[in-house]
């Protein structure tokens, strides 16, 4: 969407769909977008999911931070709604690259 020096904005969105129900997950859309730099990443994201025992939707909101050359971090942040009430979930990932 957007580009200037080592900076830029982008946007995805996916759908998917299978026509058989007896699959667990038969429905699944996504739309999203994230900003970049030489350093930083940063993206928010919202799913919508069709399972056979109901719907889930859910928000993630996530950060990567390239700490030094080899060492980057990134946590993330997950608001989850279904038929069995609303759940967050926070995780962390540490990537050593060599």
């Amino acid at each position: 969407m957007w580009s200037a020096a080592d900076r830029c904005v982008t946007c995805m969105a996916q759908y998917s769909e299978n026509t058989c129900r007896q699959n667990a997950c038969y429905r699944y859309a996504e739309v999203g977008c994230a900003y970049c730099d030489s350093l930083n990443q940063c993206g928010l994201s919202a799913q919508c999911a069709r399972f056979r025992q109901g719907t889930e939707h859910s928000v993630e909101l996530t950060y990567h931070r390239q700490l030094n050359r080899h060492i980057a971090l990134q946590p993330s942040f997950q608001y989850i709604n279904n038929t069995e009430g609303n759940f967050t979930a926070l995780c962390a990932r540490l990537y050593y690259s060599f």
